[in-house]
């Protein structure tokens, strides 16, 4: 086994990594020697961002961004938010209210018509 076969196993078993064999020796050693400081004290996770203000490519118009417009081509987001400010749970589900049942009243029976002596109802 060549070096970098030693460090590449090293990564797999200490960190769950899978280098990359086609860098430089010395560059591997450095990625491992940052993995092993970073393991240690591990740098701060990014907080979850929102977008805040969109613009649309075609007409150039600016507007607040709605949950309604994800997804869409057409925008593209010219200001973020981050999640902790607005106090949204990003990653949490929203709980789905249960389907109320409603009950409908039961047909009465027609009224039965009396007919007068002259045959009108």
């Amino acid at each position: 086994m060549t070096e970098k076969d030693e460090l590449y196993d090293e990564a797999m078993n200490q960190f769950g990594v899978k280098l990359d064999r086609r860098l430089k020796l010395s560059e591997l050693k450095d990625q491992m020697e940052r993995m092993a400081r970073d393991k240690d004290n591990p740098p701060p996770a990014e907080t979850p961002r929102v977008p805040l203000v969109v613009r649309n490519v075609i007409t150039g118009n600016e507007f607040p961004y709605t949950e309604a417009f994800a997804g869409n081509a057409d925008l593209e987001v010219i200001s973020w938010q981050d999640a902790s400010a607005l106090d949204v749970a990003v990653e949490e589900e929203v709980p789905v209210q249960e389907e109320m049942t409603v009950e409908e009243p039961e047909e009465e029976a027609p009224e039965e018509t009396v007919e007068d002596d002259n045959g009108d109802n």
